[in-house]
């Protein structure tokens, strides 16, 4: 007869900061995005060649503006993020994501305070204390 093995029904501490740190990441990344785009739009004001902006500069602005609206809200990542702290809460028995951080976050660890405005978004507060400020 075998002896069954513990498999934890909620990630770790560890794996939940890895989570939360790349979210911030991508966040951040997003973000960054816009600033290469506006860049990109200057480079082709400051051509100073009419054909070329003529050209390109209408579809690159639109394109701009339409990246503006969509990537600079917090609802690109709050799925995901929704789905991390819903699955701590409900997968680890605990009541609130600070229980769950509490329980579980390795002494000593601050998460990213872009993790910490995204999951306010999301719905899932938790306390300041878990957070890096900026």
């Amino acid at each position: 007869m075998t002896t069954p093995v513990y498999v934890p029904s909620v990630i770790s501490g560890a794996d939940y900061v890895t989570i939360a740190d790349d979210l911030a990441y991508a966040n951040e990344a997003v973000l960054s995005s816009l600033v290469y785009q506006f860049e990109t739009v200057q480079t082709i004001v400051y051509l100073n060649v009419v054909e070329p902006e003529v050209d390109l500069l209408n579809s690159f602005w639109q394109n701009y503006l339409g990246n503006v609206s969509t990537l600079s809200s917090n609802t690109l990542l709050s799925t995901s993020v929704s789905a991390l702290q819903q699955h701590v809460i409900t997968s680890g028995s605990y009541l609130t994501v600070n229980d769950y951080l509490g329980a579980n976050l390795p002494p000593g660890t601050l998460l990213p305070y872009a993790f910490y405005q995204l999951s306010v978004f999301a719905g899932f507060p938790f306390s300041t204390s878990y957070v890096q400020m900026p």
